[in-house]
């Protein structure tokens, strides 16, 4: 089942941002992951909205973890503090409603494992962080 590594960002220093987009982007690939949206301006149907979104499909939840605590990526996150501030999450697409319904009753229960979604923030403080990592 496919896995979406979902940001949103803000950039703090363009040069180091882009910097950050083509070290983000090599590892990315090298995971077989894709973008679907790349700095794209969200519309905000309810709520504010005013940063940009990023969204990348990895092959499966394991693929996307990997990425995020490769060696490939950790020189991305390196300058990621200095380049940008995002949100970050993790999410499994597809699927019925009843087997959507399914997992998330297994990991109220105790069996979801994987990456602590605090921790895809890069390890910033206050709530776990922004985009996709960064402006891949």
């Amino acid at each position: 089942m496919s896995a979406y590594v979902i940001s949103e960002v803000e950039i703090l220093d363009e040069t180091q941002a882009q910097r950050y987009r083509e070290l983000a982007q090599a590892s990315i690939e090298a995971y077989r992951g894709r973008y679907l949206a790349r700095g794209a301006t969200p519309i905000a149907l309810e709520g504010d909205s005013d940063r940009k979104v990023i969204i990348v499909e990895f092959p499966d939840r394991t693929t996307a973890e990997r990425w995020y605590a490769s060696d490939e990526y950790a020189a991305a996150l390196e300058i990621r503090a200095t380049a940008l501030d995002r949100r970050l999450v993790l999410v499994e697409g597809g699927g019925s409603a009843e087997e959507a319904h399914q997992r998330d009753g297994d990991q109220h229960h105790g069996g979801g494992e994987g990456v602590d979604p605090g921790t895809l923030g890069g390890g910033e403080g206050g709530g776990g962080g922004g985009a996709v990592h960064g402006i891949s």
